[in-house]
């Protein structure tokens, strides 16, 4: 029971929760992954953006950043790249740069 309403408190969240402890700190004590773990079809909340300072720019030149929800829409297999869905706002990643950015599954 505990879980779930960790689980909706999470889902519930919209940045900036506390402005002394940035999001991805406080937000880093729940149940977080790589976006890479994610499984096709999965709606996640980022919490982290990749250290690569282009890749970083890119991203938030489209609106990704902390705190916005992301679906998983395909996978490449084996180890393909990823198709991720942002709003109205589609985008493929390479499996390395998923791996970078920490995410935390939405339970609806």
């Amino acid at each position: 029971m505990q879980q779930k309403a960790q689980d909706r408190l999470l889902s519930d969240l919209s940045p900036p929760v506390h402005p002394e402890k940035p999001l991805k700190i406080f937000l880093m004590s729940y149940r977080s992954m790589p976006l890479s773990a994610a499984r096709e079809g999965q709606r996640v909340r980022i919490l982290s953006l990749p250290s690569h300072p282009a890749l970083e720019q890119r991203l938030a030149s489209m609106g990704v950043k902390p705190g916005s929800e992301v679906e998983v829409l395909r996978r490449g297999y084996p180890g393909g790249i990823l198709h991720v869905a942002c709003g109205m706002l589609e985008f493929m990643l390479r499996q390395d740069q998923a791996k970078d950015m920490q995410v935390a599954p939405i339970v609806r």
